[in-house]
């Protein structure tokens, strides 16, 4: 596998996974003793040898290597549909069309007092002439 320099793309190639077999045996043999260890410090718990121990924990990797893909896949249906019912609440519990306040009201007031009615329709600014026939 090669390093990639600064301004070269970084590219992906798939590659056989790395299996030791050494690495495996071992982490089983210590799973084993610990499991062994674990039977010894708990009252009650009892292990049948250390065949019996090596056996339980080539189990327990059997199936670390095989539920959590199936539960990773049988998850992401769950997560669609709380999330859709989780949006959909979100939607419903917002306002409804006609029990809002006036199309004409302040949504924000300086000063953080919420929702403002208005005071009635509003006038547009006078013209030029409404103010000279104001004035005389």
């Amino acid at each position: 596998m090669s390093t990639a320099t600064y301004r070269e793309p970084v590219t992906w190639q798939p590659e056989r996974p790395r299996f030791r077999l050494a690495r495996v045996v071992t982490a089983w043999i210590l799973a084993a003793l610990a499991l062994m260890a674990a039977a010894w410090l708990v009252p009650g718990a009892s292990i049948e040898g250390f065949w019996g121990a090596l056996l339980v924990s080539a189990i327990v990797a059997a199936l670390n290597a095989v539920l959590p893909p199936i539960l990773a896949a049988l998850k992401l249906p769950f997560t669609l549909v709380a999330g859709f019912l989780l949006g959909l609440a979100v939607v419903r519990s917002g306002p409804r069309p006609g029990t809002g306040p006036s199309p004409g009201a302040r949504w924000w007031r300086p000063g953080g007092r919420g929702v403002v009615p208005d005071d009635g329709p509003t006038r547009p600014a006078p013209t030029p002439w409404e103010r000279e026939s104001d004035v005389a």
